[in-house]
């Protein structure tokens, strides 16, 4: 297969690096929209052939878009009279206009197109998974929790970052990140409805946010995402009758709701089960077999189903 990729640079590199491992690429036409020096690339596969105009991109089986967010309709536009397939780095546009373009792409056409976000294919959200259908033995799913921080509003080389200049939501922590969680609730609960997004700036930027929602018909979240705090990355899931603890790359269960002191008074249930998590190796895996997923469609000649087109649009909707 020959495939074209948009974007160099980044996440970009990720994708390239993944796709240069993949016996069934045989070349890997990356698409450069400034006179960069090829030298200076840091991107060595025999497979690359570096091009400067994007009709050279037009003989490739499948495309990969991993722009900035405000090209990426654009690019999915080109590609939209073709049999080329299209993998777009989250999320799909960035403003109203780019999702009803979205809505209005034909239906076979949406088949082709997979926008890819970062956890459908993990450790983490199978383990999720098996506790909310096993509700004998964990109870209902009522609250989730999620804690996503870092400090890197305080680093003098991030001082100028896009991040946090500019005034697109998806640009800014709310919508690149959290964009990945709304995605991931939808997939699990298949609807969320928006109660409140607030955001703060700590460091002088627009830095920090909480989002306060509901996930599907009776599960309440709870995430809040900062640039400005002390390293953070836990997530927690309440059930009637037990805990999952995601933090510090363990899995973490705890159960029964029911556990007394002599009193009878409750106290904290034991921990029934830990599990070692490798979040960056799970994060580069969930990369790769997202890829490989969409590799797989576009060799046999598949459609994807509409729900990951769907899913997609709903994810971007939510922030708009």
């Amino acid at each position: 297969m020959k495939v074209g990729v948009i974007g160099h640079k980044n996440h970009a590199t990720k994708i390239i690096n993944i796709l240069a491992d993949q016996k069934n690429i045989k070349k890997i036409k990356i698409f450069l929209y400034k006179k960069y020096d090829k030298q200076n690339l840091n991107l060595k596969s025999k497979k690359i052939e570096y091009v400067y105009s994007i009709n050279d991109l037009f003989d490739t089986c499948s495309i990969f878009i991993s722009s900035p967010t405000k090209t990426h309709k654009k690019y999915i536009k080109l590609f939209l009279n073709t049999k080329i397939y299209i993998f777009c780095e989250k999320p799909g546009g960035n403003g109203i206009i780019d999702l009803n373009f979205l809505r209005k792409i034909k239906t076979n056409k949406k088949g082709e197109i997979y926008f890819n976000y970062n956890f459908l294919f993990t450790k983490q959200i199978e383990f999720i998974k098996k506790m909310i259908q096993n509700k004998k033995v964990y109870g209902d799913l009522s609250f989730i929790e999620l804690k996503l921080t870092n400090g890197i509003s305080f680093k003098e080389e991030f001082s100028n970052n896009w991040r946090f200049k500019s005034k697109n939501i998806f640009d800014q922590i709310t919508g690149n990140v959290g964009s990945h969680y709304i995605n991931l609730l939808i997939w699990l609960f298949k609807s969320v409805k928006k109660k409140n997004i607030l955001k703060l700036s700590v460091n002088k930027k627009n830095d920090t946010s909480l989002i306060v929602l509901k996930a599907g018909k009776r599960v309440l979240v709870n995430m809040y995402f900062s640039y400005s705090n002390p390293l953070s990355d836990e997530f927690n899931f309440f059930f009637s009758n037990s805990i999952l603890r995601i933090k510090d790359n363990k899995i973490i269960i705890l159960k029964p709701r029911d556990y007394f002191d002599k009193n009878k008074n409750f106290i904290s249930p034991p921990i029934v089960l830990t599990e070692k998590l490798n979040q960056t190796y799970e994060y580069l895996s969930s990369l790769e077999k997202s890829i490989k997923f969409f590799l797989y469609k576009v060799e046999n000649n598949k459609k994807f189903s509409s729900k990951y087109f769907n899913n997609s649009l709903d994810t971007l909707k939510f922030f708009i």
